[in-house]
């Protein structure tokens, strides 16, 4: 990774443990190395959980039908088939 961002093979692993840090621009190249955005770059340091994120994003893409399916699936595996469940059919 670090000859294909230009630099030399260890300042990846300088950065890993610390000894330098990154300039914003090169910061913003191991983003784009990765493809991911700054928000999705930093989420880690928000203490979010990865697969809950992941999961977030698969949902908005269902339809309310399959929405209210999942619900009812999380009802169903966590035992609480009461008043909690959410209908989304409006």
């Amino acid at each position: 990774m670090s000859l294909e961002l230009g630099k030399s093979g260890s300042y990846i692993r300088s950065i890993t443990s610390g000894a330098t840090m990154p300039s914003i621009k090169e910061l913003f190249n191991i983003m784009a190395y990765f493809e991911v955005s700054p928000p999705e770059f930093f989420s880690g340091l928000q203490g979010k959980n990865i697969l809950l994120t992941a999961l977030e994003e698969k949902l908005r893409g269902l339809s309310n039908e399959d929405l209210e399916k999942v619900s009812l699936f999380i009802d169903w595996i966590t035992g609480s088939r009461s008043n909690n469940s959410m209908d989304v059919r409006h």
